[in-house]
């Protein structure tokens, strides 16, 4: 059996970013050194596996939206992504995206929870949520299943196809 896949999922979690009692607000934490460098390498490894239809989608708040520039890539940020988030408000963003955009390939770049129990609910996981460390991708598909070549079965769950980390593209 040949698979191909339907749909595309990817979650990363901003890098490491300032401690929240060194600024006015959560809103406005900037990227560490680390975070910078982090974020960097997770852009790279991205870059090097994200199909050209990709529809990229931050938080608007700073150390995410420092995250996702390092993609160099074209976003939208999204008050429905903030760290205070419900699932909820994601979940419609992410099927608002699928079928208003047209596209198969979704990135978000946000925080916990959130992202992990976006993670949880597609992976159909009994549990509220899944933990995302800082910088990581969690990378989900929605395949078809090619029994025959006129006869597609569709599979509505999600697998999750890749986790990546600076970890362990630098290892």
């Amino acid at each position: 059996m040949t698979i191909r896949y339907q749909k595309s999922l990817m979650l990363w979690r901003h890098s490491e970013s300032q401690d929240v009692k060194l600024v006015d607000e959560d809103f406005n934490r900037a990227l560490t050194k680390k975070g910078q460098y982090h974020a960097l390498v997770m852009a790279s490894w991205l870059k090097q596996h994200l199909s050209t239809e990709t529809y990229i989608i931050s938080s608007p708040s700073l150390r995410a939206e420092q995250t996702v520039q390092a993609l160099g890539l074209p976003y939208q940020l999204n008050k429905s992504l903030l760290p205070q988030a419900t699932v909820e408000e994601v979940l419609q963003l992410v099927q608002k995206t699928f079928y208003q955009n047209k596209t198969n390939d979704i990135l978000l770049v946000g925080h916990q929870p959130w992202l992990g129990q976006v993670a949880a609910y597609f992976l159909q996981i009994n549990t509220a949520e899944l933990s995302i460390k800082k910088s990581a991708v969690w990378w989900l598909a929605q395949h078809l299943k090619h029994q025959k070549l006129e006869n597609e079965e569709t599979d509505d769950r999600f697998k999750l196809v890749s986790v990546q980390s600076p970890q362990f593209i630098l290892n």
